[in-house]
Formats: C-alpha cells, structure tokens, sequence
C-alpha cells in the first residue's frame, strides 16, 4: 500500500506525484483511521513468528495462540526490497524475509524459543549452501544465535504474511509446491536443459546438419565404408533426432552456426564475462563447434563491458616527448599540491614552480589556492626575480583555466601549455613534486605534520643544491654560477676561490643544454605511435577512480574523437565536454560486424554447413566473424554511430551553392 510513495524516497529519484501516489496515500488515510486488532505479548508462552518473502517486498506476523487456539497478534510488519534484493534467487529472498523478520522483532525472540513458520523450504536449502557466499555465511550465523522450530506452512495458510509481502492471486493454486524455491540459485539464469533443447530445435531448421544427420543414418546402415565415413560414424552420433559429437566418451551437442553467437553469450555473458579459456571450457562442456576458440576470442574482443571493467594493456605506451628549453626560466612548470594537514597558519596547500632549465624550484604554502593567489604568487615571487617566463606548462586544475589566469598571461604574452587530464608525467615539476614529498616525510619524521610549512625553506634548499642527473649540475650553480655554501664553506679556501672564479654563462648553459640532450635521448628514444586516431573515430577513455569509486569500470565510452591536438593528445566529445586525452589512456572502441583477420589458435573446432548443399560426410565449414549475428547483451545499449566529421566552417553554405549552381 505504501509502495508508491516509498519509492518516491529512493536517492536520485525525481519526486513526481501522480495517480497512483494519490490513491495510496487515500488507502493509507482510510487503513490508519480504523482500529487495530493487536495483543499484548505474554512472555510466558510462546511467540510465533510467520514469514514470506516475494519479488516486491518481505513480510511478518509475531503472534501467540490463546487459550482456543486463536491467533492473538502482537505486531504485523513489511518491507520492499531495494534494486539489488529484487535480483536474488527466490530462495536468498525467502532467507533474507526470515532473517530481517528475527532482527525485527529480536526484543520478542532474544533468549527464548519460539517457533518459525514459513511456507518455503530455503532454510533447508540454507544449510546446505551457507558456505558457498559470504552473504549466506552472515545469515547462517545469526540464526544460531536463536532458538527456533520451523514448522513448514502450506502457502494457503500463510495469507497473513503473504498478503503484506504481496497481494495474493485467487487464480494461483495457494497449495501447490513451487519446486524452484527449493533449488539453489542457478549460475546461468538461462537454463543449460532449455539451451540443450534451443539448440536442438536450430539443428531441426539447419539443412547442413539434417543432412548430415541422414549421411549418418545411411552410413551406419551400410556395411562397406571409406576411411572419411568410418571417421564420421566414430566421432557422431545421432540421438533423439540429434547430432551429437563425441569427445571421447562423453557426447557434446553439435550447435548450428545460427546459435553459436547466443551459445557464446550464455556463457560469457551470463557467467561473469571470463576470458577466452576459461568460456571456451564451459561450452565444452556441453556443446561442440568448429573454430569455437575463434569465434569467441572475436565476441570478447567486441564485449563492451569487457573492456570497460578489465584493465589489459592492449597497446604500448607513447613515447615520452620531453620539454627543452635554452635558458634559464624560459619554461616554468607549475603545480597545486594538498590539501595537507592545517598548520598553525592555516595553510594546507602549497604552489610548487620548477624551472625547465636549471630545475630550480621555488615554492608557497597557502590556506587555499584559487586563480588569484596563483597570479599573486607569480607576480611576488617569480617574475620580479627571474622575469617573465615565456612558458608555463601546467595540468588542468580550475586554478589554471581560470578566465582571469588566461587574461593575466595573455596580457604579459605568456603562452599557457596544459598537459592531458590524467597524465601527470607530462608536466615535467611532477619529478619535483615526488622528491619534495620524499624530503617531507624525511624531515617530519620525528615531528608534528602539522608543522610541515615549517620545513618548506630546508626542503628547497635541499632541492637547489642537489645535482641534477640531467644537467649534471646543480639547479643553484646553473643559475647563479657557483654552489650556494653550507655552514663554514667560506672558511675552505678551494670553496671560495670557486666561488669567486665563475666559469661565464653561456659555457654554463651550453654544457647543461649538451647534458640535457644526451639525457633525453637515452630515455626517450624515438619510436612510433602506437594506434592513430581520426576525428570521428570512437574511443573508450580510461577512467580514473578514487575513493568509493574504487570498483568502477575501467574504461568509459564510446566516445566520438573531435580533433587532434598533439601527436599524442586528442581532443575527446565527452558527455557534454571536450577534454585533451593522452593516447595512453585511450582505446579504440569495439566495432560491432568488422571482420576480424586475427587467425586462429585452435584449429581442431568444428562446425556443420547449414547451407543446405549436398556434402562429403564429416566435411565442415570456415564460419567467418563478419558473418556473425551483431552483439547485444541485455542492460547494455548498443554502440552509437561513430560521430560524422565537423565539416569546416562554411563547408555546407558553399555545398548549398554548389548544388544550386549544378540545379540551374
């Protein structure tokens, strides 16, 4: 009765009041206004506790029996159940019906026996499947924890907790024994005897394997064979008007090509999508097919939920392009990191700039960090020391794409670089970032974190004074000629005849630039691309999770590719935005129908010719992928129409004339 409205509190959901809603709010008015026939409890006899539980809700009766034998009721109860719930076997929803029940009413039933009443045997099933999920383990253990008897009740005499789990039907037979709420769950929900017989009756429509069938007849019946009918009749049988193949002594049912694709769906799709062994050895099982390994490894390949909750490395990384630069804060590269823990300056966040050049690091905690304290700080701190950078090379943080960020570095002719979202090691102070961190946790080691912003001038004096493995220098004697000394250098008389004898700059940076070059060569060597996208072309984009989100799928999509930014970066149309994609967390999409030319690894499958031909006993079929039936699996929508390309601004005015001109 209160079903409508409930489901009006569901999370998401848009509160719409209809009919329906009105109706149930007028039988709940009328049901509150009439008196309630219920009981006090008396914990000197027994409780009886009466369940049922359906695919809308649960429901229960606590009750005694009185002096005659009547009922006298102490409280009714009921529930629905949520998405999940609705999705259980019968019996896990006649377990879960008894198990919320006792839980219910556990002040009643606590230390003391009383009798359980359901009209389903699952709490035999229970016993003998309670090992086999954890959720079934939970249940078992908290009904140990109680006394009960549980008496069996025929359906027809559980009307009272029947009718609040759900309304009963006067046309079912209430007496009757449903045998499936006794079974255990089914792995396939499609069950194997009613695919058996699917695939009989395709074997009856399949002219290749009728003739195949009457080969077999004909052959059996005949006294002189060749060598290839001799082979036919040993590895065939013909059972109840079917064809059976035998692998060794066990028959497996030879399955027509067309229902092959729903015999690979069953048991991919419907068995938690294993790979293409473990789907292989469950159709084997039962059923028998040529070039089987094949076929599925092509329907795998094109399973969309396959590739969106399974993170193979199906192509190799890009190659690494670094950023160079020819002198001294020519390129920064800049970075947010926290939130840290609050100081007692109530900073938790610091700006971090390193200098493509020399990698020298400069760097500021803040209590936050918005656009304007970015520019604050690159007004105070860089620009009037080092100048004005002519790049700045950055992820895409709302600090960095900011309309008041871009005006400022438009106005001082700054070019702003972005690196692809979720490929941090493109930024090139990401390096920096991981070694200020390890000197963070060095020296916080026997302090307060708390006081982290304390030990911002130690850790920078750390990183400028350590030589680089690129440079072969320090970031402090690129910069500035010498080494910045440590305590009581200028009492050593080498130190300070180096510090006063500075080798010129332009020496400095043409070492500094040969080492860079040499560096980024040994590391970066030149290779091709990987895959190559054309605008229009659909991709599945990597997705980062984080938090709660730790179990979602690993790639989202298709998504429709927009331009080519870069060599390695694609502008993506996403759900409303258009983000720059590093290639390495792009993939190309599956395509439903496209031939698939990768060859077989077991060529020892078969099939039969369902073309209707008259053929040589035993012979077979090459059954190609692009002849395969399209791909669609239940809950998942199809893929879309990869995108048109953009036509260039104009395109279709000047197509229009065109026409019009040919017209006259």
């Amino acid at each position: 009765m209160t079903k409508p409205l409930t489901n009006l509190l569901k999370k998401g959901q848009r509160f719409m009041w209809n009919s329906e809603c009105q109706t149930a709010l007028e039988e709940i008015r009328e049901a509150v206004s009439k008196p309630l026939q219920l009981h006090r409890p008396d914990f000197r006899r027994r409780f009886i506790l009466q369940t049922d539980g359906s695919q809308e809700g649960m429901g229960a009766v606590l009750y005694q029996e009185g002096p005659a034998g009547e009922r006298q009721i102490v409280s009714y109860a009921s529930a629905t159940l949520n998405d999940t719930e609705r999705r259980y076997h019968i019996n896990e929803i006649e377990v879960k019906s008894c198990v919320w029940a006792i839980r219910k009413y556990e002040i009643y039933l606590r230390d003391t026996p009383f009798t359980l009443r359901t009209d389903s045997k699952a709490l035999e099933w229970l016993s003998k499947y309670y090992d086999s999920r954890a959720k079934l383990t939970r249940w078992a253990l908290l009904l140990q924890e109680f006394q009960y008897t549980v008496e069996h009740v025929p359906g027809k005499d559980n009307e009272l907790p029947d009718h609040l789990s759900r309304y009963p039907d006067p046309a079912s037979s209430a007496g009757e024994f449903d045998i499936e709420r006794a079974l255990p769950p089914p792995l396939n929900y499609i069950g194997i005897d009613v695919l058996s017989y699917e695939v009989a009756q395709h074997q009856r429509q399949s002219p290749g394997i009728q003739n195949d069938i009457r080969t077999w007849q004909r052959v059996q019946a005949s006294a002189q064979r060749t060598d290839a009918e001799q082979e036919f009749i040993d590895t065939h049988r013909v059972l109840d008007g079917a064809l059976w193949r035998l692998d060794g002594q066990e028959p497996k049912l030879v399955v027509p090509r067309t229902i092959q694709n729903k015999i690979i769906q069953v048991h991919h799709d419907e068995a938690d999508h294993p790979g293409i062994t473990e789907t292989c050895r469950q159709i084997r099982l039962r059923f028998y097919f040529r070039r089987m390994r094949k076929q599925v490894g092509a329907y795998i390949k094109k399973c969309l939920i396959c590739l969106q909750t399974k993170g193979r490395q199906v192509q190799p990384h890009a190659a690494l392009r670094p950023h160079t630069a020819t002198a001294p804060f020519q390129k920064i590269s800049i970075d947010i990191l926290g939130p840290y823990p609050e100081t007692k300056a109530k900073n938790r966040y610091v700006i971090l700039v390193s200098d493509i050049f020399t990698k020298w690091v400069e760097a500021k905690a803040f209590p936050l960090v918005n656009a304007k304290d970015v520019i604050k700080f690159l007004d105070a701190e860089i620009i009037p020391r080092f100048g004005v950078p002519n790049t700045i090379i950055s992820d895409n943080g709302p600090q960095f794409i900011a309309a008041n960020y871009e005006n400022w570095a438009r106005k001082l002719n700054i070019n702003l670089l972005r690196v692809a979202i979720y490929h941090q090691r493109a930024n090139p102070v990401e390096r920096r970032v991981q070694e200020f961190k390890k000197l963070m946790r060095l020296h916080l080691l026997k302090r307060s974190q708390k006081l982290w912003d304390e030990q911002l001038p130690r850790i920078l004096y750390v990183l400028r004074t350590r030589q680089n493995a690129a440079t072969q220098h320090t970031p402090s004697s690129l910069l500035y000629g010498y080494e910045i000394p440590r305590r009581g250098e200028w009492n050593v008389p080498a130190f300070r005849e180096a510090a006063t004898d500075r080798s010129p700059a332009p020496e400095r940076f043409e070492e500094a630039d040969q080492a860079q070059r040499a560096y980024q060569e040994k590391y970066t060597e030149p290779k091709p691309l990987p895959v190559e996208f054309n605008p229009g072309d659909l991709v599945m984009v990597r997705q980062f999770t984080k938090g709660r989100e730790q179990f979602a799928i690993v790639w989202r999509g298709p998504y429709p590719i927009h331009r080519r930014v870069t060599d390695e970066v694609y502008e993506v149309e996403m759900e409303g935005t258009s983000p720059n994609i590093h290639i390495d967390d792009l993939r190309p999409a599956p395509r439903i129908g496209e031939e698939d030319s990768e060859e077989s690894s077991n060529d020892d499958d078969s099939s039969h010719d369902d073309s209707g031909a008259e053929s040589e006993p035993g012979a077979v079929e090459q059954v190609p992928t692009s002849e395969m039936p399209p791909i669609h699996r239940e809950g998942t929508p199809p893929l879309p129409a990869p995108s048109p390309k953009r036509p260039i601004p104009g395109s279709r005015r000047r197509a229009r004339l065109i026409y019009r001109r040919k017209s006259e």
